[in-house]
């Protein structure tokens, strides 16, 4: 788990230091891929909903469609911030 966890990260950052780190926190923090809506998201990110939605709609963020609802994971926020 915590290796794929690490690949995931390592494939967003720069280095593998940055990719531990975040590994560490997501293990420590219990939530490593939480699945976020569209206002948790524009929350994080300090945007609009329609700017994820654009986003989504675009396939420059990562997201999950759930019947008619979209979810996207924590992590693909990270290349956004």
């Amino acid at each position: 788990m915590i290796d794929n966890l690490f690949n995931h990260f390592r494939r967003r950052t720069e280095t593998d230091t940055a990719a531990a780190l975040l590994t560490l926190a997501a293990v420590l923090h219990g939530q490593q891929d939480r699945m976020l809506t569209v206002k948790e998201a524009a929350a994080v990110l300090q945007c609009s909903e329609d700017a994820i939605y654009q986003q989504c709609e675009a396939g420059t963020l990562p997201h999950k469609r759930v019947g008619r609802m979209i979810r996207i994971p924590e992590s693909a926020l990270l290349n956004c911030a």
